[in-house]
């Protein structure tokens, strides 16, 4: 489905703007994937700036009409930021350089942040709308740190980002790792349309490893610190906070205390 649908660009403000803007118009359809060496106005989750220096990032956006509930749509995140981390471990084991990170350092973050070493490898924005016939789509759009190297990432992300070139001293195949998560987008996507969501909350939960951990959400007005304990089927966040209650989180930016 998305590996013959794949469409290369040199440079657009953002895939994820791109690829909406032609659902909507009904110039894409299911499975067609928006690929890019450069985004001049990519925006990350929050609505925060994402720094892509050209033909450094594995950038793309990819159309999803997942048949779920709309207050489930937050799932898909979670299944793209298993995508990809799975490719990711896949693609260093075929290389030999998983050894230079140890698999046990790549983690997720809730939401869908992909982080090694707990710094940023990968983020990931889904964003849903209608589309020109009137049906529900979701276009998911990653923007993977490859080849840069430390001096690429501006003073204000500097201690918080990393790259696979930085992680493992050498440039990576950014056509080989790109093949691969297409690939595991295909089979995770297809085992959601089969098998339901289920499945996505256990295995996020397992490759996370954030259970019993004490985690930190700043919310727009508040800050909420507590020992997570689970997800919610539609993927919000469980804490445990100091009354004892356990409360579900629904949008923050997370950090392990």
């Amino acid at each position: 489905m998305f590996e013959d649908h794949i469409r290369l660009i040199g440079e657009t403000e953002s895939t994820n703007i791109l690829l909406s803007a032609e659902a909507e118009s009904g110039l894409a359809y299911e499975g067609y994937v928006i690929r890019t060496e450069h985004q001049t106005g990519g925006r990350g989750r929050l609505d925060r700036n994402w720094e892509s220096p050209p033909g450094k990032s594995i950038l793309f956006s990819a159309l999803l009409y997942p048949d779920i509930d709309i207050n489930k749509l937050s799932i898909i995140g979670l299944m793209i930021s298993i995508v990809i981390l799975d490719a990711v471990s896949a693609f260093l084991e075929d290389n030999n350089s998983l050894r230079n990170i140890s698999e046990d350092s790549l983690s997720l973050k809730w939401p869908n942040d992909i982080l090694v070493r707990g710094k940023k490898l990968c983020g990931i924005l889904c964003q849903s709308g209608i589309d020109a016939k009137g049906d529900r789509y979701v276009v998911i759009g990653a923007g993977l740190n490859v080849n840069q190297d430390r001096d690429n990432f501006s003073s204000e992300i500097e201690s918080t980002a990393t790259s696979l070139k930085i992680l493992t001293g050498r440039s990576q195949n950014r056509e080989q790792l790109f093949s691969l998560i297409i690939g595991k987008l295909e089979l995770y996507y297809k085992k959601l349309k089969t098998s339901g969501t289920g499945w996505i909350i256990s295995e996020w939960i397992r490759v996370s490893r954030i259970i019993g951990k004490n985690l930190t959400v700043q919310q727009q007005d508040e800050q909420i610190t507590g020992i997570c304990v689970g997800l919610e089927p539609n993927g919000a966040l469980q804490l445990k906070v100091s009354s004892g209650k356990v409360i579900s989180v629904y949008s923050g930016d997370t950090a392990i205390d």
